[in-house]
């Protein structure tokens, strides 16, 4: 009996760890807080570039400035509040094998993206450690503060909190993977805010895939136009593959991967669970 519990014993921490994988509410969580703390400093950038291109324009410009870093605003919100909307929901969520097949492609592909940018963060991260270690540090607090307040600092605390919150998202696609419910009949409903927030993640993926198909469609164009454009001012154009921006456009679709599969099972769980609350009822003679 004993070589029998022994035999079992290395089991547990692959459980745990499924089980950790599977419980999408912590991981939604750990990805609300990394997204909302990876958002500030982005946002804060945003807003001193759009003043300072838009203060010397008229107002209609300074209106379409202020207008576009709105909708960044509320485009950059979409996933922390629909990550925190999963994490509040009670409801059993079940997610069909081609839905969770989409999420291991998506974190897979997220996961390639995170790398390739691996080595040019560990240069600059680096090269900022180097600056550190050689900083006159003898004037005390004042050091202190001029290190937060340089630049280079918040770059690097911007990056480092942006690439945790790609990890997170990566997790989450995994979790989405690893997830075993079942299409079950369940009591408790599905959080009214994550219905929402699907809705709008949705539609807004839409939006953005039309956008990325409509500037794929145009490059050869533009790119026509700034070579041209660069050779007459006698400098070198560049290369093709720097405005193609595949990176940048996976990276969004990956983005909106997880909301749109939570989206597309919430579509067909409803039918289901319409279909049986809506069944004949059992007659009294029937025992």
């Amino acid at each position: 009996m004993v070589t029998l519990v022994g035999m079992n014993q290395p089991t547990r921490p692959a459980r745990s760890l499924t089980f950790w994988f599977t419980n999408l509410r912590s991981i939604a969580l750990i990805a609300c807080v990394t997204g909302v703390l990876s958002l500030p400093i982005p946002m804060w950038n945003a807003a001193q570039t759009t003043i300072a291109a838009t203060s010397q324009t008229n107002d209609f410009w300074r209106l379409a400035g202020t207008l576009l870093l709105v909708l960044m605003t509320l485009f950059t919100a979409i996933f922390p509040i629909f990550y925190f909307a999963l994490y509040r929901n009670e409801a059993v969520l079940y997610f069909p094998k081609r839905l969770r097949l989409l999420a291991l492609i998506a974190a897979a592909i997220f996961s390639v993206i995170v790398l390739t940018t691996l080595p040019a963060y560990v240069k600059s991260l680096t090269d900022y450690l180097a600056r550190l270690v050689a900083f006159d540090w003898s004037i005390g607090g004042s050091s202190v503060l001029a290190i937060v307040r340089d630049p280079r600092t918040i770059n690097q605390l911007s990056t480092l909190l942006g690439q945790i919150s790609n990890i997170a998202t990566i997790l989450l696609l995994i979790g989405i993977f690893c997830h075993a419910g079942e299409a079950l009949e369940s009591d408790v409903p599905v959080y009214r805010l994550l219905q929402v927030m699907t809705k709008i993640a949705f539609f807004t993926w839409r939006i953005v895939l039309a956008v990325i198909l409509l500037r794929f469609a145009a490059l050869p164009f533009v790119y026509i136009q700034l070579r041209n454009y660069a050779l007459q001012l006698g400098r070198t154009p560049p290369p093709f593959r720097d405005i193609l921006a595949i990176r940048e456009s996976l990276l969004q679709v990956c983005l909106f991967a997880a909301p749109y599969i939570v989206y597309k099972s919430l579509r067909e769980r409803t039918p289901e669970l319409i279909n049986v609350q809506s069944g004949p009822e059992p007659s009294e003679s029937e025992g």
